[in-house]
């Protein structure tokens, strides 16, 4: 039994743009959706699908995005883990990989870029840095 999809989610994406393929499958949750959305719409993935493998089991198909035959996503890191819970303010968000890469967060308008967090001025949850 998988106990964090978020982690293995990150993990694959992480492990298919590193062997240079064009898509990868991702067990599907809710969270995880909201996660690739953001991703989707910061620019780091080419979108995604829903699949069903077999009755009750759901994946998400990912097309991943490359630009001259680098992937776009060179780092994902969880920072929040099941034991450590990691919290930010709207204040305390720093630029990540001196701007060229984003925090992805929990708050409570949902799942937001660390841009869309600022822009709105709230915190939450470091789910993972992306860069």
């Amino acid at each position: 039994m998988m106990n964090d999809l978020v982690a293995d989610c990150l993990a694959r994406l992480r492990n298919a743009g590193m062997r240079g393929h064009s898509d990868c499958a991702v067990r599907a949750s809710i969270f995880v959706k909201k996660i690739l959305d953001v991703l989707v719409r910061e620019g780091y993935l080419e979108g995604y699908a829903e699949k069903e493998e077999r009755k009750g089991v759901k994946n998400f198909v990912v097309s991943l995005r490359y630009h001259r035959n680098k992937p776009v996503i060179s780092m994902l890191q969880r920072v929040s883990k099941l034991g450590r819970r990691v919290y930010k303010s709207s204040r305390s968000l720093r630029p990540l990989n001196n701007g060229l890469g984003i925090w992805i967060l929990t708050t409570s308008h949902g799942v937001l870029s660390d841009r869309e967090a600022l822009k709105l001025g709230v915190g939450g949850e470091v789910v993972c840095g992306v860069y």
